[in-house]
């Protein structure tokens, strides 16, 4: 990459982010709950990446739903930091699957439903590192009808 920052996006979550069933990339299934899912080579591209001298702010990914299944009960971790290095800032992994991406609420008309949309929104600071991460839910005109802080100011929530 030219640049010294980069962003992974992948549709699976590296290795290494722990091997609860409620890991970011933890086994939610099967008659054993556990293990670590997460991918390999995306693990070593990271380390490659920082071992090269460049930056690894972010690394967005999803597969592995919010809502556990299987053996298990309750939510996943959806957001997990690490050192980046030398650098002394973090990498901010963010789990974006959500499911369902879409649900329904009442509006303000009586007999008339609002779809609404699940998104993951990810601000990065004029240093090149993440600042906050917010799920939010949001209309189809783009106004927000739900949010949830999930890293402000580069602080965990």
């Amino acid at each position: 990459a030219e640049r010294h920052r980069i962003i992974f996006v992948s549709h699976q979550g590296p290795t290494g982010l722990g091997d609860q069933a409620n890991s970011p990339c933890g086994r939610d299934w099967g008659d054993e709950p556990g293990g670590d899912w997460g991918d390999d080579d995306l693990r070593q591209g990271i380390v490659a990446a920082r071992k090269s001298g460049k930056a690894v702010p972010l690394v967005v990914f999803g597969h592995m739903h919010a809502v556990l299944h299987g053996g298990s009960s309750g939510f996943r971790t959806m957001l997990w930091t690490e050192r980046d290095g030398p650098s002394g800032q973090h990498t901010v992994m963010v789990n974006a699957a959500v499911v369902p991406r879409h649900k329904k609420r009442q509006s303000d008309r009586r007999s008339h439903h609002e779809t609404l949309c699940q998104f993951t929104i990810v601000e990065i600071g004029s240093d090149g590192y993440v600042e906050t991460v917010e799920q939010v839910w949001a209309t189809a005109r783009g106004e927000i009808a739900e949010a949830r802080a999930m890293l402000e100011n580069a602080a965990l929530v």
